[in-house]
């Protein structure tokens, strides 16, 4: 019988393999990410992430009513992420820019985010100017 600790080091080694679907004719972008459910993994596609939120080592992937935990850091999942179609709002969220519907000023230069499905995000200003220049 394999052991939990040598099972799980095999699990982040598929997960690799399984994560690197960055690929040239695409921008060297992430397609699709990897979903590990017990003992199995599933694909969520890009396109089809809403949002991302970073939750320390991990990162919430929210696509539609769902959740998806994967073990990336949002820093390093952001350099991974077509820069076109995703887009940093704050420390700890990234959005599909095509799923902002609204953004509405709020203080401190900051600003609230509407998604397609009515989920409000919060813009930093500190990021504020990249999603602008996105919207033009």
């Amino acid at each position: 019988m394999i052991s939990l600790h040598r099972q799980e080091a095999n699990f982040e080694r598929l997960y690799g393999l399984l994560g690197a679907t960055e690929r040239p004719d695409n921008g060297g972008f992430i397609r699709r990410f990897p979903v590990r459910r017990g003992s199995e993994f599933t694909f969520v596609q890009a396109a089809d992430v809403d949002w991302i939120e970073g939750l320390g080592d991990y990162a919430g992937l929210h696509v539609g009513g769902k959740t998806h935990l994967i073990r990336e850091a949002l820093t390093s999942l952001e350099a991974r992420l077509d820069r076109k179609q995703f887009v940093r709002i704050h420390r700890s969220t990234i959005v599909q820019v095509e799923r902002i519907v609204r953004m509405e000023p709020s203080v401190n230069r900051d600003a609230v985010l509407t998604l397609r499905d009515g989920k409000t995000l919060r813009l930093s200003r500190t990021y504020r100017s990249r999603l602008e220049e996105l919207l033009k």
